[in-house]
């Protein structure tokens, strides 16, 4: 005996992976007026790949770095990130905080982001200042997605290309 609905079966499985790839969980992050809370943070979403996490930063908090979390070692130069590198989707939502770069004379010089080919980082509404770097990109060094929206960009310097933001091998880039 023939079952009537065998014919949509493959109608069936379709739909079914339709709705298992459209969306990625979600995992909100609250990011306290601290550093390390925010460098945890993006610790935390990177052990999620197929997560989206949304960190959200304290309303007008300064973030404001001194110490270099990890280098990038590149082809002619060893240059380092404030932040650790974002390999996973990732949106920032700044809420008018700032993120700098400390002006003692003895700060090393980093960059705050570096997007890797895995990443998708979308950031709103942060300032981001004094970042400095032998390499690329005195921000924000981009070789992924990257999407940057009302966020103020100044001070900032790299002794090869980007002073503020250098994208590389990208997929995609909006300023």
């Amino acid at each position: 005996m023939r079952k009537k609905w065998l014919p949509l079966l493959p109608v069936l499985c379709f739909c079914s992976l339709i709705l298992i790839s459209c969306g990625r969980p979600a995992e909100n992050i609250d990011v306290g007026c601290s550093t390390a809370e925010l460098i945890d943070a993006i610790n935390a979403a990177n052990e999620s790949p197929d997560t989206t996490t949304n960190i959200h930063l304290s309303p007008g908090c300064v973030y404001e770095f001194s110490e270099i979390d990890n280098f990038d070692e590149m082809l002619f130069y060893v240059s380092g990130n404030a932040l650790p590198v974002i390999s996973t989707t990732v949106n920032i939502d700044g809420r008018s905080a700032a993120i700098i770069r400390t002006a003692a004379a003895d700060t090393p010089q980093f960059r705050f982001f570096h997007i890797n080919r895995d990443g998708n980082l979308t950031i709103n509404n942060v300032s981001m200042v004094g970042g400095n770097t032998i390499g690329n990109g005195g921000a924000i060094l981009n070789q992924g997605d990257l999407s940057v929206n009302n966020c103020e960009l100044y001070n900032n310097s790299a002794e090869q290309d980007g002073g503020a933001i250098q994208s590389e091998f990208s997929n995609r880039s909006f300023y």
